[in-house]
Formats: structure tokens, sequence, C-alpha cells
């Protein structure tokens, strides 16, 4: 079988519509080329506020993509890694005190598929130090009540493929004080065109390979290396196109208005095998996938092997922590992050989206009973 269901990635109408400045209110927007571009305008950011220091730093997490590290870089900030706690997606705020310092410029909150970071305890251990908040926001998006959803200094967005308003390019940097978002003119270039005929033709070819079919298809040609987590470079910042503004504009509207059904049967299936989603108790349909530890890795990879030979689109997300990536072309240190490396080993991620069945659903949590039956007899 080529495909049951994709990991992720909507279908969605090309609908145009004149950009709304309220649109992201209270926050004000500034569009970029792409979520890496936003991030890297936010870094900036946070380094033009504290000029003062020579050798700028920036936390982030262990675990994550590597397109962080890419505006780190073109930012011209020295990342400094962060375990997390025990069984989250969420930095150790003991950690973050012990290496927050006078150098810390910034720190990098990601909103881990939908799961918002502590942003108010982190922001308690500032203790009114000039560090900037930024919420890296590329897999979540609220359906209401963006006032409180976000609570960064800055908070960045990605319209890339995979993402919750995936348009296949864009970003933003949003913030609600208007003045931070005026410093980024001077690092930002003029939009790259876009041809509207070559984009409608790519919505066409997306909206055909998110079916069984076409994305079982997709995922199997010799050489593709489709969802694969490399590190790319970022070599400049432009403005989004405003082509892509007006079509982001009815993406918005139409994200708002749709829900997903799904959570409620995912968390009760899980909760009969005595598992749970990772960050359960956020609000019910903010997840892009729902994101599972099981036991151990062995138990991970199993499923994973199982899951894809039926089609059925789970991942393992970045399957390794930032040091473990040989393409990175910085040093990023040998420390061990022993947290972050059991969420890397462990996670599991299984769609969610609108052509998940309840079928799928079931034959997911029949795998994962199965591998983990079959783990505890060989224990014994």
């Amino acid at each position: 079988m080529l495909s049951r269901t994709r990991p992720v990635g909507e279908r969605f109408s090309l609908k145009k519509s004149s950009f709304d400045v309220s649109l992201f209110a209270p926050f004000h927007y500034l569009g970029t080329q792409s979520g890496t571009a936003a991030l890297c305008i936010a870094l900036r950011i946070a380094r033009q506020m504290r000029s003062d220091v020579d050798n700028p730093e920036v936390l982030m997490p262990a675990y994550t993509c590597p397109d962080v590290i890419s505006a780190c870089i073109t930012a011209g900030v020295t990342p400094v890694l962060i375990d997390f706690a025990p069984d989250t997606c969420h930095m150790s705020l003991d950690e973050l005190s012990l290496k927050c310092h006078a150098n810390t410029v910034a720190i990098i909150a990601i909103n881990f598929l939908g799961i918002p970071e502590r942003i108010d305890q982190i922001r308690s251990l500032l203790n009114n130090k000039k560090t900037l908040i930024i919420e890296d926001s590329a897999q979540g998006f609220p359906r209401s009540d963006k006032e409180n959803y976000w609570k960064g200094d800055l908070v960045t967005l990605s319209f890339g493929r995979g993402k919750p308003l995936g348009l296949f390019n864009g970003g933003a940097v949003l913030s609600r004080q208007e003045e931070l978002l005026k410093m980024a003119d001077a690092f930002l270039s003029s939009s790259s065109k876009l041809s509207e005929f070559s984009y409608r033709i790519k919505h066409r070819v997306f909206n055909m390979l998110m079916s069984p079919l076409g994305y079982g298809l997709l995922t199997r040609l010799p050489g593709m290396t489709f969802g694969e987590t490399v590190y790319k470079p970022l070599e400049k910042c432009e403005h989004i196109n405003p082509t892509i503004n007006e079509y982001l504009s009815a993406r918005v509207k139409d994200f708002e208005q749709r829900r997903v059904e799904l959570y409620d049967l995912y968390n009760k299936r899980l909760e009969q095998l005595n598992l749970s989603i990772l960050g359960s108790g956020h609000s019910l349909y903010e997840y892009l996938r729902i994101p599972v530890l099981l036991p151990n890795q062995s138990i991970r990879n199993a499923c994973l092997e199982k899951m894809d030979l039926i089609g059925l689109g789970a991942t393992a997300m970045y399957k390794k922590i930032l040091t473990e990536f040989d393409d990175i072309p910085i040093d990023l240190g040998d420390a061990p992050y022993p947290n972050a490396s059991l969420l890397a080993q462990r996670l599991i991620t299984l769609p969610l989206h609108q052509d998940v069945s309840e079928q799928d659903i079931d034959e997911m949590m029949a795998v994962i009973e199965a591998e983990v039956k079959n783990a505890h007899s060989l224990d014994k």
C-alpha cells in the first residue's frame, strides 16, 4: 500500500482578499519570506537592543529544528543549548536560570507542535533583565484568542509547507510594540517576485499530492527525501511577497472556522494504553500533530516501521538533538542533554488533519499496543 494518510498538511482553497492590518490584533505584523527569516529578524532586533554586548548569546532548546541555528548564524548571535525538563518538551527552568547572564540577549521559546513554552515562568526568571523572549510559533497558531495565546516580546510565524497556515512560503514577526518591528527595516531587502500563474499551479499540485495516492507516490520516488530534517543556511531576509499577504488573510479566516474533531478520540485510545498526549491539557484544537512519548526508542522505531508499511503517517520529527547534526557548520559543543535525547528517541507523532479516520486511529493504537506488549514479553 502506498499511503493511507500523510503526516501533516491541509488541502485548502486558494482565495484572495485585501490584507487586513488587524488580522493579528492586538499584535503588529511584519511579513518576511520565510519563518527562518522571521526568526533571524527577531534575533537581529534583540541584538540591536543590546548593542552594548560584544558577544551576544541566545538560549534555545537542544532539541528543535536546525533552521533555528541557521537564523542564529545569519543574525550573528551564538546559540546556547538548554536541556528539557524530564518527559516534556519544555526547557529546564533551572538550566535557563543558570545559563542566562549579561551576554544573553534573547531566549527562543519554541511552541512545539502547538504546545506553548512556559513563557510566564521564563519571564519571572529574568528578574527584569534586558533579555527579549522570542516565541517561535511556527508550529502553533490559535483558532481564537490570539491576545492570550502568544506571550513573547516577539512572536515568529511560518507559512511554509506543513505549518498550520501552510502557503508554501512566507513568515511573520509579531509584536505588541510597533516600535520593535520598525527596527527591522534595516535588516530586510525587497520582496522576491512571485508568478501568480506558477503559484496557482503549485497549489493545485499540492492539493493533488495531499491525497493518499499522491502522497504515497511522492514519498516513494527514488532519491526523494520528503520531510527529512537537514540544516539549511539562510542567505538573506526579504519582505513577504504582497500576493502571499492577500492569500494569508483568507487563509487565517478559513483556519479559524475549521475544527479537528480527533483529539478526544486519540486521547481516549491512548489512555486505554496507559499513555497520554504530550502536553495534554492545552487548548483542544491547537495541536499540529499528536505527540506521544513511547516507553523507549526500540518500541518507537518498531511502531514507526509498522505504521509506515500500512501508510498511517506517523513520524519521529527531528530524530536527534542539535549536537548530533553533522551538517550544522558551527560547534555546538558535546555536552550531554539527557532529557532532550530521550525525547528525540521516544517521540512519535501521529497525524491530525481532515483525512484521518477513526479506523486509522484504531490501527495506530493496535500497532502501539502490540509493540508495547511484545517488548514486555521479551523483558520477562
